[in-house]
C-alpha cells in the first residue's frame, strides 16, 4: 500500500493505492487525510473530514461518522482499536476547493474507536497551552505496548503523550533544542519519543530529559519505524537515513 501525504490543497498523490507484490495496481482510494494498515495486513483504515472508513479493497469499507475527525489515524499494536486525530467540533468547509480547506474549532481532540463497531472508547481534548487558534491533533503514534499515544498538534506542533485508557495527557514537550517543538511526526523507541521536525530531530525521554540529535539535513523530516528492529528510517531532504535511537548514531545514509 502506498500513500502520499495530503497538503491542505488536496495533492492528488494523497490517494491510498494497493498493489500486488508484482507491482500491479489493484485499487485507488479517495483523497484522504491519513491512512493506516492493520497489523495483520488484511485491513486498512483512512480518515477524511468527519469520517472514518475501515475495510479492504474488494471486501468493501464500513464508514463511521466521527464529527471533527481529521489529520491522523493509526491502528493500535493489537489491531483492535483505532486512534483518530482532529478537532472537537464538526469540521466545516472553509473553501470551495476539492477537498475543501477545513475550518477548525474545538481544539485538538483524541478519539480511540473500536475498529469493528466504530464505537468511541475514548474522547479527550489534548489541546496545548499556546492559545493558538485552529489547533487540531495532527500526528499520532501508539507506544509498542498499546498503553500510550504520542501526538503533536497541528498549530504550534507541540508534542505530548496521552494515556490510551482515558486520553489524559501524561507529558508535554514545550521546548526542544531551545525552541518550540515544530514537530511533524512522532515515533517510539522503547520509552523514548523520537520527534523529527524543522531542521532538528530530537529524542525525548518520558519523565526525563530532551536532547537534539544530528541525523543530516532535513527541512521537514519524516520518521518511519521498522518492523523487527528498534531502528528508525528517516526521510530527509537529501535521501534516507537509518538511525539507531538507543546508540544515538546514524547507521547509514543513502
Amino acid at each position: 500500500m502506498t500513500w502520499g501525504e495530503q497538503n491542505a490543497h488536496g495533492d492528488p498523490a494523497a490517494r491510498p493505492r494497493v498493489w500486488t507484490a508484482t507491482g500491479t495496481l489493484v485499487w485507488t482510494g479517495p483523497l484522504t487525510c491519513d491512512v493506516t494498515v492493520h497489523p495483520a495486513r488484511d485491513q486498512l483504515a483512512f480518515v477524511r473530514a468527519n469520517e472514518v472508513h475501515v475495510g479492504w479493497p474488494g471486501d468493501g469499507f464500513e464508514s463511521f461518522d466521527v464529527p471533527g475527525a481529521f489529520g491522523a489515524i493509526e491502528f493500535d499494536p493489537s489491531g483492535e482499536r483505532l486512534a483518530v486525530g482532529g478537532t472537537g467540533a464538526r469540521i466545516e468547509s472553509g473553501s470551495v476547493q476539492d477537498p475543501p480547506i477545513p475550518s477548525f474549532s474545538g481544539g485538538a481532540q483524541l478519539r480511540i474507536l473500536d475498529e469493528t463497531t466504530g464505537a468511541i472508547l475514548v474522547d479527550a481534548n489534548v489541546s496545548d497551552r499556546s492559545g493558538l487558534a485552529g489547533t487540531w491533533l495532527h500526528r499520532l503514534s501508539w507506544s509498542p505496548d498499546g498503553r500510550r499515544l504520542a501526538f503533536s498538534n497541528g498549530t504550534g506542533h507541540q508534542p505530548g503523550v496521552a494515556s490510551a485508557k482515558d486520553g489524559s495527557v501524561l507529558a508535554r514537550v514545550d521546548i526542544v533544542a531551545g525552541r518550540m517543538a515544530e514537530t511533524f511526526a512522532v515515533g517510539w523507541a522503547s520509552d523514548t519519543l523520537f520527534l523529527p521536525g524543522f531542521h532538528v530531530e530530537s529524542m525525548i525521554r518520558i519523565g526525563g530529559t530532551n536532547e537534539s540529535i544530528e541525523t543530516g539535513p532535513g527541512f521537514r523530516a519524516r520518521g518511519f519505524e521498522l518492523m523487527n528492529s528498534q531502528d528508525i528510517l528517516l526521510l530527509l531532504d537529501e535521501g534516507l537515513t537509518r538511525f539507531d535511537p538507543v546508540a544515538r548514531r546514524v547507521i547509514w545514509q543513502r
